[in-house]
């Protein structure tokens, strides 16, 4: 469903937004939890 796909991506950039990280290293194989994207802005 679309809006599901739109939900995901505003939690994205709410943690974003806040600084908080929003990966689960067990299940991305990454080092450790990270932010994931950014806003810039022009």
């Amino acid at each position: 469903a679309d809006w599901l796909e739109a939900v995901a991506f505003a939690w994205l950039a709410k943690q974003c937004l806040n600084q908080q990280t929003a990966n689960l290293p067990a299940v991305t194989g990454a080092t450790g939890r990270r932010i994931l994207g950014a806003i810039y802005q022009h």
